[in-house]
């Protein structure tokens, strides 16, 4: 079974990296090159690091609990 950790489409994810804080729902799941990622619909700002065609890998957000808080859809 997969942990509050893994992300769904629906869910939340608040993005904190140095002083800035992103926020966004993730809106797509897909595979990219074998790795399971999501696309996030962020509200402002758009991260540096995140790719607009690939978006995050779930297990970097799964894996990096000090930048990513993902907030489960009920």
């Amino acid at each position: 079974m997969r942990g509050d950790r893994w992300t769904s489409i629906g869910d939340m994810i608040i993005y904190r990296r140095r002083e800035t804080t992103h926020i966004g729902i993730v809106t797509e799941s897909l595979v990219v090159g074998g790795t399971p990622s999501v696309l996030i619909s962020w509200c402002g700002d758009v991260p540096r690091a995140y790719n607009e065609e690939y978006g995050y890998a779930t297990v970097n957000i799964h894996n990096m609990h000090t930048e990513f808080e993902v907030i489960k859809a009920k």
